[in-house]
C-alpha cells in the first residue's frame, strides 16, 4: 500500500498538469481561431465589386436587420410560409411560450404542404427545457 503523502502529491501533479493542459488549451483555441486568413485570390478580386452586393430589388441573397423580437418572429413565421421545399431551423432555445407554440404551428403547416422541416437544437438546451415538451 502507498503511504498517503505519496497519493497526495501524485494526485497534485495530476491535478497541476490536467490545469496546465486547460491553460493550454484556453489559449491556443484564443491564438488559433485568429490565425492568418488565406489569400484572395487576384482573378476574384477582378471580378467582384462591391455595388453588386446592393440592391433594393428582393432577392433570396440578401439580408435584412430586424429591430426587435416581434419582427423577427413575425418574418420567420412570413418565410416558413412561403417555404416550398424545405426548411431548417437551427436555434440553440425554443420554448413552449407562446411563439414557440406559432412557431411549431408554422413548422406543422409547412409539413402538411409537403415541406421538407428539419429542427437543429442545441444539445444543452434541447435536453434542460425541450425534453418532453
Amino acid at each position: 500500500m502507498f503511504p498517503a503523502k505519496y497519493v497526495l502529491r501524485k494526485l497534485i501533479r495530476i491535478l497541476l498538469l490536467l490545469v496546465v493542459l486547460f491553460i493550454a488549451y484556453t489559449v491556443g483555441g484564443i491564438f488559433l481561431s485568429y490565425r492568418r486568413q488565406p489569400a484572395i485570390s487576384r482573378e476574384y478580386q477582378e471580378h467582384f465589386h462591391a455595388q453588386d452586393c446592393f440592391s433594393d430589388a428582393v432577392s433570396c441573397d440578401r439580408a435584412c436587420i430586424l429591430e426587435d423580437n416581434e419582427e423577427a418572429l413575425l418574418e420567420r413565421l412570413r418565410m416558413i410560409g412561403q417555404a416550398k421545399e424545405r426548411v431548417v431551423l437551427s436555434t440553440f432555445e425554443f420554448r413552449a411560450d407562446e411563439s414557440g407554440k406559432d412557431m411549431l404551428a408554422a413548422l406543422l403547416a409547412a409539413a402538411e404542404r409537403g415541406v421538407d422541416v428539419q429542427i437543429l437544437a442545441d444539445g444543452a438546451d434541447a435536453c434542460m427545457r425541450m425534453d418532453g415538451n
